[in-house]
């Protein structure tokens, strides 16, 4: 990243892979969101001296799939360290645990060093239009995913976001 700031373990930021969004039978863009993390030497500071550097607030995001990827630089309104990201069904990111300063004990999380394995949101082509079915209900079509290397076979949680508010999430099985 260009601050030169490592963001891998002892130094633990965290990254998520953004939303996929899938046109037609394609997704043309590949894009990596990483923030957070301790400054260069903090590691060694807090073991040898006792000394506990802040934390960064600075988030870095590439798109991998351009044919010359370079990061853009943003910072968050809050320091984090060992955070975890979570992508919700609406694209946004959630930044939850983690600390800004000091010595802290966390609770582990479902992942390991700020890794999800395997998270990831695939926003599906079509479902501009609804029919309605019932008095709440109504039929929404979608193209599924066009391969496993968009979509590997497991389950999934599927929403309808409508003005970025989720409905509630329904299990399907991806083969």
């Amino acid at each position: 990243m260009p601050d030169g700031q490592p963001r891998n373990y002892p130094s633990t930021g965290s990254a998520v892979l953004l939303p996929l969004r899938i046109k037609g039978e394609t997704v043309n863009e590949v894009e990596v969101l990483v923030c957070g993390g301790a400054p260069k030497g903090a590691f060694a500071n807090a073991n040898n001296k006792g000394i506990f550097d802040g934390v960064l607030d600075t988030c870095g995001r590439i798109k991998i799939s351009d044919p010359n990827p370079h990061w853009l630089m943003e910072t968050m309104p809050l320091a984090r360290v060992m955070g975890d990201m979570l992508l919700l069904p609406n694209g946004h990111v959630l930044i939850i645990n983690g600390a800004s300063a000091g010595v802290t004990m966390v609770a582990p999380s479902f992942n390991t060093h700020s890794f999800s394995m395997n998270q990831r949101l695939l926003v599906l082509d079509g479902g501009a239009a609804s029919k309605i079915i019932g008095r709440s209900r109504y039929q929404v079509i979608v193209r599924a995913p066009p391969s496993g290397n968009i979509a590997p076979a497991g389950n999934y949680l599927m929403f309808v976001v409508h003005k970025e508010i989720p409905s509630p999430g329904i299990w399907v099985q991806m083969q």
